[in-house]
């Protein structure tokens, strides 16, 4: 607890930063671009080796609506 006070004093903040990753965002606009061409969520996630929750996600990330 000593550490994390001393850290917190110094400015620090722990965690992971939010949002995506660099590798993230460019697959989220693979992910985006298959959507739109008329692929559906689970072709999406077996093409891209991804869950299908992080097809969803990354939908929403790029402010997809969904139908």
């Amino acid at each position: 607890m000593a550490g994390l006070a001393a850290a917190k004093l110094k400015g620090k903040t722990g965690g992971k930063p939010p949002g995506l990753s660099e590798e993230a965002k460019q697959k989220a606009r693979v992910v985006e671009s298959l959507y739109r061409d008329g692929y559906g969520i689970k072709q999406i996630g077996q093409q891209l080796n991804l869950a299908r929750t992080t097809v969803y996600k990354y939908l929403q990330e790029r402010g997809v609506n969904l139908h």
